[in-house]
């Protein structure tokens, strides 16, 4: 009996030891790759990558000690930043560096590239929280995609040939709070900012810039007739709209797709609904359990301010069609202090449903990153056992 009462425990031990000791050899060759490729895209010339950059060898955690490679762990090639500053690089922007799939920062700065930022550029840094391509030679237009970096806190594109204009989605991205264009060929309205975050400063020496911050105002559109003012309104009315419900509709597909679904519903009940589904094979469990500790360990560390979710359970850990999982269900999260790695935020105990709270939450009522790992401890339980954490007496 005191064996099969031991059951869980080792089964989640060994889950445990997976996720902390598997080399998830996908990404570690991608990340090799991606390194490859910048490597060969690039004219090193001071020989900071050819000295330090050797791929003789795959073993776990290689590419850390790589000059400018910064990792989410020291044992794990999966490269968290690239800061390539002040190397005398030369090209353009590097290739491949969309199979960093972790990327969330990359700095580029005083070096000597050229060309343009590519237009997909969302595509190839979905995740990125600070991008510097300051100080370089870059030329063309600043590509619309890079609003779609809705993560970015730092965005630095000074002292450089940029021309045309300034995306004004850029004051839509809520996170950012760093933006630097100056020093560059750019004309047109620039974007307005929430809370004055963005001073003239950002967009010094573009004499073709117009609008606040700036002393010199955009110049007024030419007067039209009333029928013109009034279709003018409504357009614009239905543009406004059109906006906002988009931005909802954006983060609502994002984190709830109709094809994503509750870890435990596809695990264990959504056989009830679909007679063919299977249970899910354990590397399937390693696959969700790995990428909802990824998605945790980025609110914790990674965001900008950071938070706490307080709200973790398997209900909030979303699959999409490829098993992928997405933590979503922030209505309870709290902010941290960016600061302050051991902040404790004083919360209600009236909310509701909690997710799997600590024992030391009911006694004290302040939420603690620690209580975010028990809640994921506790969801961890779920995918050894196939079991809910409560279950009816008798």
């Amino acid at each position: 009996m005191a064996l099969n009462r031991r059951a869980p425990a080792v089964l989640l031990h060994t889950f445990v030891g997976l996720l902390l000791s598997c080399s998830v050899s996908y990404g570690t060759l991608t990340d090799i790759y991606c390194l490859k490729t910048i490597k060969a895209s690039l004219e090193d010339s001071l020989q900071y990558l050819n000295t330090s950059w050797n791929f003789g060898n795959y073993s776990e955690g290689i590419i850390c000690k790589f000059t400018g490679i910064e990792c989410w762990h020291p044992d794990e090639s999966r490269a968290l930043n690239i800061r390539l500053s002040d190397m005398g690089l030369k090209g353009q922007f590097p290739r491949g560096i969309e199979n960093c799939t972790s990327l969330t920062g990359l700095d580029l700065s005083s070096n000597k590239l050229s060309g343009p930022i590519p237009t997909d550029i969302y595509d190839r840094l979905k995740f990125v929280t600070s991008l510097d391509l300051s100080s370089n030679s870059f030329s063309g237009e600043i590509p619309l995609s890079l609003v779609n970096c809705t993560y970015l806190n730092i965005l630095k594109l000074d002292y450089n040939r940029l021309t045309g204009s300034i995306p004004l989605q850029f004051g839509q991205i809520t996170r950012l709070k760093t933006f630097s264009v100056s020093n560059n060929l750019l004309s047109g309205q620039v974007p307005t900012f929430p809370n004055g975050i963005v001073t003239a400063e950002s967009y010094a020496n573009n004499p073709g810039l117009c609008g606040k911050p700036l002393l010199n105002a955009c110049k007024a559109p030419a007067k039209k007739s009333h029928t013109g003012v009034i279709a003018g309104s409504a357009v614009g009315g239905v543009t406004v709209t059109i906006l906002v419900v988009g931005i909802v509709l954006y983060f609502v597909l994002r984190y709830c797709h109709p094809l994503r679904m509750a870890i435990l519903n596809y695990a264990f009940s959504f056989s009830s609904l679909r007679p063919e589904a299977k249970a899910m094979e354990w590397p399937l469990r390693l696959k969700i359990g790995i990428g909802a500790a990824r998605g945790l360990a980025w609110l914790h560390h990674n965001c900008n301010p950071r938070i706490i979710h307080r709200n973790i359970s398997s209900k909030c850990i979303l699959l999409d069609e490829n098993f992928e999982p997405k933590i979503s269900d922030f209505g309870l999260a709290r902010l941290m202090n960016p600061v302050d790695t051991h902040l404790s935020t004083f919360v209600n105990g009236d909310f509701g449903d909690m997710g799997y709270v600590a024992p030391e939450y009911l006694r004290t009522l302040v939420a603690t990153p620690k209580g975010d790992i028990y809640s994921f401890g506790t969801v961890l339980l779920e995918l050894v056992t196939g079991d809910r954490e409560t279950y009816p007496c008798g």
